[in-house]
């Protein structure tokens, strides 16, 4: 969902044409069945582990859920536009280094 998000963010800032976008989608999608299917594939068909499945805990309500993955939505396009896109930034290469270690944070 976040790189998506990072799409659309680049894609409403000028940053990409409508073709690269829907390319860039159509490649997230693609992965994220790869990535589907290599998960069930590990796990031989009879894990019950439900990987990968999305669930609230019984402390978290819907709406709390949605407003982290906004607020976190939010911190991702906003430390890859500071980070990887302006110009300004002292990140230059290591900006990769900052994107992930903002998931960690």
């Amino acid at each position: 969902m976040y790189c998506r998000m990072v799409t659309l963010a680049f894609f409403l800032l000028g940053k990409m044409t409508v073709r690269k976008t829907a390319l860039f989608w159509l490649a997230q999608t693609l992965g994220a069945v790869l990535g589907a299917a290599a998960l069930l594939g590990a796990t031989n068909f009879t894990s019950s582990a439900n990987l990968g499945t999305n669930s609230l805990s019984a402390f978290v309500t819907t709406g709390n859920a949605f407003l982290l993955e906004l607020m976190g939505t939010a911190l991702l396009i906003t430390v890859v536009l500071l980070t990887a896109v302006d110009t300004r930034s002292i990140a230059k290469n290591a900006a990769p280094v900052r994107v992930i270690c903002q998931f960690f944070a």
